[in-house]
This record gives structure tokens, sequence and C-alpha cells, in this order.
């Protein structure tokens, strides 16, 4: 069961990267929207699985960084003493 959760989480993973991939800037084309912080929440929890997200996952690496740019992002993981890779 553990292996067959790995590999959905891997597809679904990988469904995020294509559409990421399409060169839009934000989740939601257009807009910065609650989509994309609630991104970032599941990149790190890629990470602390052992997902190498940054090297599987380009363009969400750099929506990823899009967002964790942003004043109010890094006033929450300052407040939460959050660590991001």
């Amino acid at each position: 069961m553990r292996a067959q959760g790995r590999l959905n989480l891997l597809d679904q993973h990988a469904y995020i990267e294509r559409l990421l991939a399409d060169g839009r800037d934000w989740a939601v084309p257009g807009s910065y929207s609650i989509v994309d912080p609630y991104l970032l929440v599941f990149f790190r929890w890629g990470q602390r699985i052992g997902i190498n997200m940054r090297t599987d996952y380009p363009a969400w690496s750099i929506c990823t960084d899009r967002v964790l740019e942003r004043a109010a992002v890094q006033r929450v993981l300052q407040k939460e003493q959050t660590v991001v890779l």
C-alpha cells in the first residue's frame, strides 16, 4: 500500500509539473491565488519524504521560488519558524 501511495503521489506531482511547465507565472494563470502557497506546502512535504523536488520538478521549483519572494509568505514562514530548502 505504501509503494502504491508513493506512485500515486509521484503521478500527481508530475501532473502539477506539467501544468506549471506551460509557462505560467502562477498556478492559476494570470494571478497569484491561494493555490500557490498551497502548492508550496506540497513542495515542502515532497522534500521531507525524500523527493528531490528541485531536480525532478523544475517548473514547480520556479513557482515555489516566486511564492517565497512574497513578503507576506516570508512573514508567515518567519513567524512559524519554518525553514524552506
